[in-house]
């Protein structure tokens, strides 16, 4: 008499979030890829839907549009940085505000040269420090908001001028990084980025920093 087949245990479920998740980052790595290979600008909804297998309802249901997704996707990829970036503290705000700005620096680095010339383009409006622009989010840009609280720490600690506007310098400060990223990738990247930042940035500061920070820490600009 034959024996009845087992059926084959059923795979468990994912869970609905775990699996929209995971959809979301299917997205971000298909806009990656084409950024790399094509460029900024062929990174339209069509397109990445094509190369991640999705449809553009389940675009749409993750992102409002291309903006939107390439503003989640820094937030999200630099996500990886985030137990060094909370580790920053102490009282030297130039050293604390540098480093701030080196891990985004590293980031790019990390995502490559052929990376970072496609997506620096003054068509990208995600590279703006202000609000959003048309329909786009307002990107979450957690350096900034950090360099502004080292900066007012250091007002409360008389160690930068007390007329200083904190989130305006925290923005020019993004600026002036900006346009070193922008040389570097015209360059081809033939110099050490995050070594020339870190002087550009220092050299910003030293403006606004007081007497009794130079006192204190005078190493930062030697």
């Amino acid at each position: 008499m034959a024996t009845a087949k087992k059926k084959a245990p059923a795979e468990p479920k994912i869970p609905r979030q775990i699996k929209s998740k995971m959809v979301k980052e299917k997205i971000c790595a298909a806009a990656t890829d084409l950024i790399k290979s094509h460029g900024y600008e062929y990174v339209t909804v069509s397109n990445v839907c094509n190369a991640a297998e999705v449809s553009v309802g389940s675009f749409y249901h993750h992102f409002t549009n291309k903006d939107d997704l390439l503003g989640y996707y820094l937030t999200a990829a630099f996500e990886n940085y985030a137990a060094e970036f909370e580790n920053i503290s102490g009282d030297d705000v130039v050293s604390n505000v540098v480093r701030c700005f080196g891990l985004y620096i590293d980031f790019l680095l990390e995502q490559g040269l052929e990376f970072t010339q496609n997506y620096y383009t003054t068509k990208n409006r995600n590279l703006s420090a202000n609000s959003a622009q048309g329909n786009s989010k307002p990107v979450n840009m957690p350096i900034l908001e950090k360099a502004e609280e080292f900066i007012i720490k250091a007002q409360e600690n008389g160690f930068v001028y007390s007329g200083v506007d904190a989130k305006i310098l925290a923005d020019d400060l993004c600026i002036v990084e900006k346009a070193t990223i922008f040389d570097w990738c015209i360059c081809s990247g033939s110099y050490d980025l995050r070594e020339y930042a870190d002087r550009i940035l220092r050299a910003h500061l030293r403006a606004y920093v007081t007497d009794a920070y130079l006192e204190k820490f005078a190493d930062s600009f030697k």
